[in-house]
């Protein structure tokens, strides 16, 4: 199911559990729905911090609690969580605040704090700044730039077929000339 049709059909508990879950992308678009007058910005901004937040909360603790025997279970997680405690040492805070900005950190790093053995009255107010920073400013990129994104999509759209017939006779000359050298390379000499 597309987001659109997720924010349509299940509305403000979309925005909560997309937050949560995943964060970006629903809370963009439901930013940009803000914006048509589907949902109260101020609305989309709150659930998106809570939704956020809860989300990191919940990803600390299972950090704290239970990182190791899932590290164990799941060794392929470990050089993210190494990559992710180098990056704590050196930036501390910043990261502690800063983590939802960073595209494929968002539910490691605080994993990774609560692995680290951070103490939860550390971690919560730090979370809870990055929340109230990450949740209006996605929303807010959502209702402003959201016109612009759906005008540039409109513009695509009429542009589609000369894209892609412009698309497959680059992909033919490709092949033709890929097919031409090999036959020239396999020829004896």
């Amino acid at each position: 199911m597309k987001l659109g049709h997720l924010l349509a059909h299940y509305g403000y508990p979309a925005i909560l559990v997309g937050a949560f879950l995943e964060g970006e992308s629903i809370v963009l678009l439901a930013g940009f729905f803000a914006k048509r007058g589907h949902f109260a910005f101020w609305a989309v901004v709150l659930l998106a911090f809570a939704g956020s937040f809860a989300g990191d909360q919940l990803a600390y603790f299972a950090g704290r609690h239970y990182g190791e025997p899932f590290l164990r279970r799941f060794p392929k997680w470990r050089p993210g969580v190494a990559r992710v405690h180098d990056i704590f040492e050196r930036r501390g805070t910043a990261l502690l605040v800063g983590f939802r900005f960073l595209y494929g950190l968002r539910n490691l790093v605080p994993f990774t704090v609560g692995l680290s053995g951070v103490a939860p009255r550390r971690f919560l107010p730090w979370n809870a700044l990055g929340a109230a920073i990450w949740a209006p400013a996605i929303a807010g990129a959502g209702y402003f730039f959201g016109k612009a994104f759906e005008a540039v999509l409109d513009r695509a759209r009429s542009y589609e077929i000369v894209f892609f017939g412009v698309a497959g006779i680059a992909a033919a000359v490709f092949f033709f000339v890929r097919k031409r050298r090999a036959g020239k390379t396999a020829k004896p000499t």
